[in-house]
């Protein structure tokens, strides 16, 4: 890369950052530490964005902006000025597990970022000798490409981490709702004769590892027809797998598909700088040819030819609808409650059909109306609930589709909370 681009870079940069600097105001600008020439790596992108989150979390902003330029990508962020700043802004590189691999600067005034120096702290440490940084890129002690596997490397195991965390997380949250309209409960096995709680935990956990290789599938991904189809063949695998681990009994066959094309997505959305927005798209685009796709000969296939009930296909096709409603509902709490979790759960079955909730009911007779016994609950009323879960119960009634929706939901609003800032 030119230099001189670079210099003129940073030069550029400084200068904006000194232009947005006001009376009683704070900038600080989030960069990540990419050894080499080349600096607009995903894996720059996504530190910014952990460290984006972290500031959120710390400060109160006030503006950001997102640049990419010839030294690389950053942000900036303005804050109402606060004491010590600069010392917060360290504990946060010290303590976080990517912190060595951040740059966060703070400007205070018209010259130069506050330093380590200014306030008497330590210099940073070297990545992987832990000897002063500054000694070692001064002297070269480690290859830009040993420095940058690490850095990947380090990044990867920590995404993958809160990833399974809010894959399982999420499962768990639907799972451990009680009265839910057939549905396997930790207390019950709803409608379910073949189904109880430890087998639908054994099934979650053995599809985890599936689960986040479809995120990576998405995430290294260059276009979004290679990933559908890679990701396809993960999903068949998973299917499998499920399959294996429950003795033919089919706990998640949905999921798979639903939460298989959402982690596809939003890792595709995290690995190419994509908003939330974008996520719904994606799948709208890998989805488009779902209906001309080779017969499976699934009741949900019966379903859409008979009564042109579309199921998870169809809300694939339409770039999931109802998850982004659901999404929607759970981003404006703070918390997510039980009652939140049944009203929810509720408006998803309201939205859409269910074939899961079809093959049960035997009829579209009867389909629609257990359909609309459960949806004429408009009221948290947590004694209505139980009678409408027991009559499903009695009816052989099960919404596992609906399930589906919010679990994968549940780990939208998570993602879009840690990496998206939504």
């Amino acid at each position: 890369m030119n230099e001189d681009a670079v210099l003129l870079a940073r030069e550029e940069r400084l200068s904006y950052i000194q232009s947005k600097l006001r009376p009683n105001e704070a900038v600080i600008c989030i960069k990540a530490n990419i050894p080499g020439e080349f600096k607009n790596y995903k894996e720059a992108y996504t530190l910014i964005k952990i460290f984006e989150i972290e500031c959120i979390h710390h400060f109160s902003i006030l503006s950001k902006e997102f640049f990419e330029g010839a030294d690389g990508s950053y942000m900036i962020i303005t804050i109402p000025f606060v004491e010590h700043i600069k010392k917060m802004l360290v504990n946060i590189e010290t303590k976080h597990p990517l912190g060595r691999m951040i740059d966060l600067d703070y400007f205070v005034s018209n010259e130069k970022s506050v330093s380590r120096q200014d306030l008497g702290l330590p210099p940073r440490k070297c990545y992987l000798c832990n000897k002063d940084a500054a000694i070692c890129i001064r002297e070269k002690t480690h290859s830009d490409k040993r420095i940058f596997t690490y850095i990947q490397t380090q990044v990867y195991s920590y995404v993958q981490d809160i990833i399974e965390r809010m894959v399982i997380q999420s499962i768990k949250t639907e799972l451990d709702l009680e009265d839910k309209f057939g549905l396997v409960t930790p207390s019950s096995n709803g409608s379910h004769s073949d189904m109880d709680y430890m087998l639908m935990m054994r099934s979650a956990k053995a599809l985890l590892f599936s689960f986040t290789q479809m995120f990576w599938i998405g995430y290294d991904g260059t276009s979004l027809d290679t990933v559908y189809v890679q990701g396809k063949k993960q999903g068949i695998s998973a299917e499998k797998l499920m399959f294996d681990v429950t003795n033919d009994i089919n706990t998640y066959k949905g999921l798979i598909f639903i939460l298989g094309l959402v982690l596809m997505s939003a890792g595709y959305a995290l690995g190419h700088q994509q908003t939330m927005n974008d996520i719904y798209e994606n799948i709208r685009i890998m989805s488009r040819h779902v209906f001309s796709e080779p017969n499976y000969h699934t009741f949900g296939e019966q379903a859409y030819q008979e009564f042109r009930i579309g199921g998870a296909r169809q809300e694939a096709f339409l770039g999931f609808p109802t998850v982004r409603h659901a999404t929607e509902i759970l981003l404006e709490t703070s918390q997510i409650t039980d009652e939140i979790l049944h009203m929810t759960l509720i408006d998803i079955i309201r939205l859409t059909d269910d074939t899961v909730l079809l093959k049960r009911a035997g009829s579209l007779e009867e389909y629609h109306r257990f359909k609309a016994l459960i949806t004429s609950i408009t009221t948290y009323e947590l004694k209505t609930i139980k009678e409408v879960t027991e009559a499903c119960i009695r009816g052989h009634i099960s919404c596992g589709g609906a399930a589906d929706i919010l679990i994968t939901a549940l780990f939208l609003t998570a993602f879009s909370r840690e990496f998206l800032n939504m």
